[in-house]
């Protein structure tokens, strides 16, 4: 199985970084993509050389039943 980086999912990394403290990743402060991806490039580094462990805060039912919730209220949706 090969990942692939797609657009979305650095969406993702910068959406997180902006809220983990990074504003300088933020969408819309960068004017061109070269900036943005030295940007992307140094924060992840430093997230490398100081990696934390990601920590679950709610359980895999709680999890599930909120997926299932959205599930229900889109399907409603009458579209």
């Amino acid at each position: 199985m090969r990942a692939e980086i797609t657009e979305c999912a650095v969406l993702t990394v910068v959406d997180n970084a902006v809220r983990a403290g990074r504003p300088d990743l933020a969408r819309g402060v960068h004017r061109s993509v070269q900036p943005l991806e030295r940007a992307i490039r140094s924060w992840l580094a430093g997230w490398n050389g100081h990696p934390r462990p990601f920590v679950w805060t709610k359980t895999a039912d709680d999890i599930l039943d909120k997926v299932a919730a959205y599930c229900r209220r889109i399907s409603d949706s009458g579209h």
